[in-house]
C-alpha cells in the first residue's frame, strides 16, 4: 500500500532531479539543500531512489498554511463563477468585442473556446429586437436599475449579468421560428438608451 510519505519523497525526488537537470540549484538551496546533497542526489542509483521513495520517514516537513489556504479556495470559486459566466456569456452570443471588454479575453482565447464549445457565430448581423421585443428589455432594465442603482453607475461585471438576465428573459419570447435575440443585439439595444438617461 502506498502509504503519503511515499508519495511526497517520490514528487521531492522527481523536482530536485528536474531542477538540477534546469540547472535551477539555487532554487534548491533555498529550499535547505547543500551542494554536497545535491551531489549525492544526482547520483543516486535506482535502488536508493526507490529506498528513499519507500521510506516511511518524510523528507521534509509539511505544514498547512490555513489563512494561505483559505485565500486560494476563495481565488477558486472566484475563477470557476468567472469560467460559469463567460460559458453563459458565448452561449447568448456575446460577441468578442463584448468578451474582451468585460473579462479581457482576446480573439484568439475567443475563437479557441468557441472552437472547444462546438459554437458557431453568424458572420451576417445579429437580428435586432422588433418593437414588442425593445419595450420588455427597457422594462426589464428598469426593474433590473430599482433594484440595483449603482448598474446605471457602473458598467461593469454587475450590468453584464443584468444584460444577460434581460437577454434570456426576451429570448423566452422568441417563437420556434424566430431566431433567439443575442447578448449583443440586447447591449447594442440598451446602451445608448442608457447614456441617454444618464445625462
Amino acid at each position: 500500500m502506498v502509504s503519503v510519505s511515499n508519495n511526497i519523497n517520490l514528487a521531492i525526488l522527481n523536482m530536485v532531479h528536474n531542477l538540477i537537470n534546469e540547472g535551477k540549484i539555487h532554487s534548491l538551496i533555498e529550499m535547505g539543500f547543500t551542494i554536497k546533497h545535491l551531489k549525492q542526489m544526482k547520483e543516486l542509483s535506482y535502488s536508493q531512489v526507490t529506498y528513499i521513495a519507500n521510506s516511511p520517514v518524510l523528507l521534509i516537513q509539511v505544514t498547512i498554511d490555513t489563512k494561505l489556504f483559505d485565500v486560494v479556495l476563495a481565488r477558486a470559486k472566484e475563477f470557476e463563477e468567472r469560467s460559469h459566466i463567460i460559458d453563459k456569456a458565448h452561449s447568448l452570443g456575446a460577441s468578442i468585442e463584448i468578451l474582451n471588454k468585460y473579462f479581457g479575453l482576446s480573439t484568439s482565447d475567443i475563437s479557441c473556446s468557441r472552437k472547444l464549445k462546438d459554437l458557431t457565430v453568424s458572420k451576417g448581423r445579429f437580428r435586432k429586437p422588433d418593437e414588442a421585443e425593445k419595450i420588455v428589455i427597457w422594462e426589464q432594465w428598469q426593474l433590473k436599475k430599482n433594484e440595483n442603482p449603482d448598474i446605471v453607475i457602473n458598467d461593469d461585471l454587475n450590468r453584464l449579468l443584468v444584460y444577460m438576465d434581460i437577454t434570456q428573459h426576451v429570448s423566452m419570447m422568441s417563437d420556434d421560428n424566430t431566431e433567439p435575440l443575442t447578448l449583443t443585439s440586447v447591449i447594442k439595444e440598451l446602451e445608448p438608451l442608457i447614456n441617454s438617461n444618464s445625462l
